[in-house]
């Protein structure tokens, strides 16, 4: 997993290239919030952090189009927005859910 401000289409590009190199799936999610939405939460927020209303809008600025992301809302609760990216992160039911779910067979 990789977290960061990926705005550059040429970074991208090159992330993309070395998961496909080390046959790594790669799933590129891009959280999503409007600006009004942004600045009222870094006004409020309570933790450390380099950016403010002006870093936000020099990476909104600067950020190449991303066609090949899927949007993650984080206007929507918490649990609801992390729902969204863990279900396209793993799309699958994990082994021990599906062992969970198995019948028993018992033995003649």
């Amino acid at each position: 997993m990789l977290d960061a401000t990926w705005t550059s289409a040429a970074e991208r590009v090159a992330i993309a290239d070395a998961a496909r190199e080390a046959s790594a799936d790669l799933v590129e999610l891009q959280c999503v919030v409007d600006e009004e939405t942004a600045e009222e939460r870094i006004r409020t927020r309570t933790s450390l952090s380099d950016a403010d209303a002006d870093v936000a809008a020099r990476l909104r600025r600067a950020a190449e189009p991303w066609p090949t992301s899927h949007l993650i809302d984080t206007t929507l609760p918490l649990a609801d927005s992390s729902r969204l990216a863990c279900d396209l992160v793993r799309p699958h039911p994990s082994p021990l859910e599906v062992l969970r779910r198995r019948s028993r067979v018992e033995p003649d």
